[in-house]
């Protein structure tokens, strides 16, 4: 197969060919690369909201553990209050103790302590009621408690004092010192 064409003409149509051929080829690596983009936005738009799911659990997580740590806190917090409670009440009731010990241990023999009353509202009032053959020894046992220095105020009603009251008496004791 001959050429007819003359060598430059041939030159000119090739260089078109070529041209024609890097502008083919380039739209379809174009295309190539769009049908691919296109194919990955849905892997790419997955992967983001897997992500995106990610991150609010973990911000969830972090909230979680957030406030389980404040309920952790308060639960602390609670258990040193009663704790602390526990402690307040075993010394308040060892002072007690200790104050009817005091109470009891003045008692002059003529004197039977039938009952006694401790009022938990008032903190610091113990009544005592009882019986004496004699007027003198409640008043003395009145003072016997004045002087052992626990009560502030020792107070019995005038008629026991006086003997009217047939022996009988009530006797109130404010405790010195803090509260029990």
């Amino acid at each position: 197969m001959a050429n007819i064409l003359r060598e430059e003409d041939r030159a000119r149509i090739d260089r078109a060919l070529r041209v024609r051929f890097v502008i083919v080829g380039a739209l379809a690596l174009a295309l190539a690369g769009a049908l691919s983009t296109l194919a990955l936005i849905p892997a790419y738009i997955q992967t983001h909201a897997l992500f995106a799911s990610l991150e609010r659990a973990a911000e969830e997580d972090a909230a979680q553990r957030a406030e389980g740590g404040r309920e952790e806190a308060e639960e602390l917090r609670r258990a040193k209050r009663l704790a602390e409670s526990v402690r307040d009440v075993s010394a308040r009731h060892r002072r007690l103790v200790s104050l009817l010990d005091a109470v009891l241990d003045e008692r002059p023999a003529a004197v039977a302590v039938t009952g006694i009353q401790y009022d938990i509202r008032s903190g610091g009032t113990i009544t005592l009621s009882g019986s004496s053959s004699d007027r003198n020894t409640v008043n003395e046992y009145r003072q016997r408690l004045m002087q052992s220095g626990f009560f502030e105020d020792v107070s019995v009603p005038v008629a026991a004092l006086l003997g009217t009251a047939g022996g009988r008496f009530t006797m109130t004791l404010t405790i010195t010192g803090e509260e029990l």
